[in-house]
């Protein structure tokens, strides 16, 4: 079987909506085509690197105002690097006090 590095990279949220509940827990997979599957997912947030590994999988266990932002993620495999996607993530509802 041929190698391929990751193409056709989308981010997918736990969640149905992009506009997220202040205070709900999100995660934000990366998913990818690609052969091998990937072994690196680094993952930016307002293109700063946020993490970085094995996981394909961003977790935001309560979201606050801060978290809004637009999210991106890169995958690598032994072939290669794959391009980003892009996940933008809005904030609505107001904090209880």
């Amino acid at each position: 079987m041929q190698l391929s590095k990751p193409s056709n990279t989308r981010l997918l949220s736990s969640e149905k909506s992009k506009k997220m509940k202040i205070d709900s827990p999100v995660a934000i997979t990366c998913a990818t085509d690609s052969n091998p599957p990937p072994h690196i997912y680094t993952f930016y947030e307002d293109g700063v690197m946020i993490q970085k590994g094995e996981s394909a999988s961003f977790n935001i266990p309560q979201l606050s105002y801060r978290d809004q932002g637009s999210y991106t993620c890169v995958p690598k495999n032994a072939a290669g690097t794959g391009l980003s996607a892009v996940f933008n993530l809005t904030i609505e509802g107001k904090l209880e006090r």
